[in-house]
């Protein structure tokens, strides 16, 4: 039941995004294509560049502010609004639909950031979106290279863990959920990070790279497992829909 949880909220949302990543690839070809037959010599090609560029940088922008908002807001409206009264009412436990929406909300988010790699290799010619070289081969045996992008690769999970957990929060209020839930948000944001401080403080000054990654990364899971169980008992024990 799980897979058709996954599927029906993949599903939900493909027509969507398949017009902004065809869009964006399309808008990384002819930024390309504008560069390759610019010599210099003429303007039409530089002005060409220039508006793919404003085009292709504001599709980029587009796919992650929309991502973004899919997973979140689809959450709070079939969590906590009027489609509710149909999630909640599906014949799986709780944890299952908070499990669908988990794993699908990660397709999203490698989805996305596999079609901006796409883009930003049709349009400079490598995968190096930020200049730091984590896609040469010769790194892939460093433990300080692997865990930073184990962290990076976890982050969505940690991000949407909190965001059920504030919704979850929230849904106990009887007035002004949204406005709780971001509250709530914000909170254990700050919680993280005073925790995150709390243990460099106590790992200094033996603390080495690879180690506070070590550390660091424990933490999120840990963290992520809990959020989520506060989530799943919130849902299933003190469910108040609008």
């Amino acid at each position: 039941m799980l897979a058709k949880l996954i599927k029906y909220e993949i599903l939900s949302g493909w027509k969507k995004f398949a017009v902004l990543y065809a869009a964006a690839a399309s808008a990384s070809l002819m930024m390309r294509l504008a560069d390759t037959l610019d010599n210099g010599a003429n303007d039409l090609f530089d002005i060409m560049e220039l508006l793919f560029a404003m085009v292709w940088y504001g599709l980029v922008y587009a796919i992650v502010i929309m991502t973004v908002v899919f997973v979140v807001h689809g959450f709070y409206k079939s969590m906590l609004k009027d489609e509710g009264y149909l999630t909640h009412t599906l014949p799986v436990p709780e944890w299952q639909i908070l499990a669908a929406k988990l794993l699908s909300g990660y397709i999203w988010y490698l989805a996305m950031a596999a079609v901006l790699l796409l883009c930003f290799f049709i349009t400079y010619g490598d995968f190096d979106l930020f200049g730091l070289g984590y896609y040469d081969p010769d790194d892939w045996d460093d433990p300080d290279t692997i865990l930073a992008l184990a962290q990076v690769l976890f982050l969505p999970l940690l991000i949407m863990a909190k965001v059920f957990l504030s919704f979850g929060l929230g849904n106990l209020s009887n007035a002004h959920k949204l406005g709780i839930s971001v509250l709530a948000f914000f909170g254990l944001s700050i919680g993280e990070q005073l925790l995150n401080y709390g243990i460099l403080g106590a790992l200094l000054p033996d603390i080495t790279y690879t180690r506070y990654n070590t550390v660091m990364l424990v933490l999120d899971i840990l963290l992520a497992a809990a959020e989520l169980v506060i989530a799943e008992r919130i849902f299933t024990k003190r469910l108040n829909l609008e």
